[in-house]
């Protein structure tokens, strides 16, 4: 009996799979569904076509190459939405944006997203919508951004001094030292960052105890940026042992950056509440952790994690968006500059017509700069940090290009061939 019982089940299995896909099929011909690329695999799906050594966004984009701007792919077994052109792009995140508001679950979302308190991994909802409007309305709002403009001046000329003396030092030298700008960005960015969410910065300060924890700091951030774009295999693959598993380690990766994340953030929490203490409750200069603490203590902001979670994830978010973000994006623009020598020769003759060299270029005068924006644009354009974008998940049916996008089945993927394709933006002349 049990002979014939398992040639039984196996017709089952097949007679239901069978059933799906004259179902898909279908469906396919009544909808105007999203073109699938060919050559899936059970359960890993198209995985199999995206390794190699070119990173994902460019095998995305010769895929569009040969498919066309929007295709679907199957990323383990979840259906995953490739946008490739601005009008795909803006339907996604203008027309459908609230359909595209929310985020895939994700190993990363639930170890360094604090289980998705954090709002740059949060699920649409109530809990999100507090976040956003707690950043909006306190934290990045003009009045305070305002407010602390003069750290982000100092910081600059800091830098602009720093580097003013290294050339300086290096031009009395008969072999020059080569100078790892990069370096510096990040450790510009990082201050202006961190000086701005917890009031202390890392290099170059008296007040700094060694560039020792600087440098720490500066490798959890890299290697945050570096994790949340692997590819887990437990995020594509739902089976609940294969996390446990953990095949390629990138969960333990996850849960060691975590800790070590929130050890920083948590000591930045614990010296503030400290000096609210001694100071009565109030600070002499409200960063945005004071911020957060004062709105917490009213009880403006109601949500299901606590006070301290809320904190330390809202930090998290604002740290890393910030300073890697910014530190790429000032390399790659230098970068292009010494190998475009046309365009930096017409950004200094802009700045010395509008500005004049007897003083620093200021954020007031960037209305003034059409040019020098343009190349910034540009960079971003060229270049994101990101180029692989925030991955988003359908909420509800929406239309995309004219082509049907389900409900919780698909995801879309901005990436870097969205804004480089030949219906972008015009470049700069």
């Amino acid at each position: 009996m049990e002979f014939l019982f398992l040639p039984q089940s196996i017709a089952v299995v097949l007679g239901l799979f069978l059933l799906y896909r004259i179902w898909n099929l279908s469906r396919a011909r009544t909808t105007s569904a999203v073109p699938e690329l060919p050559g899936a695999w059970p359960i890993i799906g198209h995985l199999h076509q995206l390794g190699g050594q070119n990173p994902i966004f460019r095998t995305l984009g010769a895929m569009a190459d040969n498919h066309g701007p929007v295709f679907m792919l199957r990323l383990g077994m979840r259906r995953t939405l490739v946008v490739n052109n601005r009008e795909a792009v803006r339907d996604c995140f203008s027309a459908n944006d609230k359909a595209f508001a929310s985020r895939p679950s994700s190993s990363a979302g639930k170890y360094l997203g604090y289980n998705y308190a954090g709002f740059g991994f949060a699920p649409y909802g109530q809990h999100w919508r507090n976040m956003r409007k707690l950043a909006v309305a306190e934290l990045l709002s003009a009045r305070r951004l305002e407010s602390l403009k003069h750290q982000r001046v100092s910081e600059v000329s800091a830098f602009i001094k720093e580097l003013y003396s290294l050339c300086i030092d290096q031009s009395g030298k008969a072999a020059a030292e080569v100078i790892a700008i990069s370096k510096m960005f990040d450790h510009l960015s990082i201050n202006i960052m961190s000086k701005m969410i917890m009031g202390k910065k890392y290099f170059g300060s008296r007040d700094c105890e060694n560039d020792e924890e600087g440098e720490n700091f500066r490798r959890v951030i890299k290697e945050v940026m570096a994790v949340t774009g692997m590819i887990v295999l437990s995020d594509l693959i739902p089976i609940p042992f294969l996390e446990w598993l953990d095949p390629r380690g990138y969960i333990r990766l996850e849960k060691r950056i975590a800790r070590e994340l929130d050890s920083i953030i948590q000591g930045w929490i614990d010296d503030h509440q400290e000096r609210r203490l001694v100071n009565g409750g109030g600070s002499v200069e409200q960063d945005f952790i004071d911020v957060m603490l004062s709105v917490m203590e009213k009880g403006t902001i109601v949500s299901e994690y606590n006070q301290q979670t809320v904190i330390k994830a809202t930090a998290e978010v604002l740290i890393l968006a910030g300073s890697d973000a910014m530190s790429v994006t000032m390399t790659w623009l230098l970068s292009l500059l010494l190998n475009n020598r046309h365009a930096m020769k017409r950004a200094r003759e802009e700045l010395d017509n509008e500005v004049g060299t007897n003083r620093w270029v200021e954020e007031s005068d960037l209305a003034n700069l059409p040019y020098l924006l343009g190349v910034v644009k540009e960079t971003l354009r060229l270049y994101p940090a990101a180029p692989m974008g925030v991955p988003h998940e359908a909420t509800e049916d929406c239309r995309v290009c004219g082509y049907d996008v389900p409900q919780g089945h698909s995801r879309a993927s901005q990436y870097v061939e969205a804004a480089s394709g030949p219906s972008s933006l015009d470049t700069t002349q």
